[in-house]
């Protein structure tokens, strides 16, 4: 049995459109494509994804492929069963419609073995519908190149929405996540960060390579292949609420709070409430309705500008105080859609 360097973890669901981009971009690694373990984990796709998958592995041996028999609807359990499966000592994870640049793996593996952390975190490129790639700007843009923490409670900003929240530019030890029972939750949204979340308050040295864009995100906004993040329906809204649900829970369970956290999650599901329009809205309010208690009315959201940020913070009091008022904002906000007045943007805050 070959000991590959690091395994990567690759949720798959109906991706026959991007599998070629996504594999070519590890075959392309300076790193050496033989060094990485390749897991696909296919989550009952219905399209060729399966066969394309069964190609690979027939044409690389590094390939692995796990086929669940029902769709879970979210990254979560292919990258459970993922982490279950892999081998070498490192894990990185990695969507099926997005693409490492070339000197990805072999900047975050040398980093890793290099220092003592858990783990290491680099910048992104973010693509939308095949435009320019744009780096992605953050409140890391004002920091060092290289910057390395013991814990995360150094730097509480790293536990926020924007990048250091994702998976897909980390690399981590895999001992790391198995001794400490580190998973992503079943039937819920905002998965990243629920993983995150105890991976940050656990990690023993965080490093971050703010000079180093190694990952390309790929949005498409609208058409049939439009990306699960642009896509607003109930059984999505409900599952972002479930979300909710595990990271304040954690928060609770770990006595501690990261009120721009729990700010930017409360502030990302309710625009995604509005750009849904539920049937259900009082009912489904009334389930979140617990939550708003967390938001501060000096919440600071990183992503915003101060006077922005002032606005969002008034909204918010004003969107929890009264189930009605959120309920006639929400229609009033679909009038204003259907009439070409405003649009759905969910990047730009």
């Amino acid at each position: 049995m070959t000991d590959y360097k690091i395994s990567i973890i690759i949720p798959t669901f109906n991706s026959k459109y991007y599998l070629d981009d996504c594999i070519s971009s590890l075959i392309r690694q300076t790193f050496g494509f033989e060094n990485i373990e390749v897991i696909f984990v296919d989550d009952a796709s219905s399209d060729l994804t399966p066969e394309i998958l069964k190609g690979y592995c027939g044409r690389y041996e590094n390939v692995r492929v796990v086929f669940s028999q029902k769709n879970t609807g979210s990254p979560s359990k292919p990258r459970n069963i993922g982490i279950e499966n892999a081998t070498s000592d490192y894990i990185m994870f990695m969507d099926h419609d997005d693409v490492y640049y070339p000197q990805m793996c072999e900047v975050m593996y040398d980093a890793i073995t290099g220092r003592e952390v858990d783990i290491v975190s680099c910048r992104l490129v973010f693509n939308m519908d095949n435009r320019d790639c744009i780096m992605e700007k953050t409140f890391l843009d004002e920091m060092d190149d290289v910057v390395c923490i013991n814990s995360v409670h150094e730097m509480p900003c790293l536990l926020t929405t924007s990048h250091p929240g994702f998976v897909w530019n980390k690399i981590f030890k895999r001992k790391f996540i198995t001794d400490n029972n580190i998973r992503f939750p079943d039937d819920a949204l905002y998965e990243d960060i629920c993983f995150m979340i105890p991976c940050y308050l656990k990690a023993r040295g965080i490093l971050l390579l703010n000079d180093f864009w190694g990952y390309c995100y790929i949005v498409r906004s609208e058409g049939e292949n439009k990306s699960a993040s642009e896509t607003f329906d109930d059984e999505k809204l409900l599952m972002r609420l479930r979300g909710l649900d595990v990271i304040f829970d954690l928060l609770d369970e770990y006595r501690t709070e990261f009120p721009s956290l729990e700010g930017e999650m409360l502030v990302g599901w309710t625009k995604i409430f509005i750009f849904t329009n539920p049937e259900n809205k009082r009912e489904i309010l009334k389930k979140a309705k617990r939550h708003y208690s967390r938001y501060r009315w000096n919440t600071r959201i990183f992503i915003t500008s101060i006077p922005f940020n002032v606005c969002i913070n008034l909204f918010m009091i004003m969107f929890r105080s009264s189930d009605t008022f959120a309920v006639l904002l929400c229609e009033l906000y679909w009038v204003l859609f259907k009439a070409g007045i405003v649009s759905k943007k969910r990047r730009n805050s």
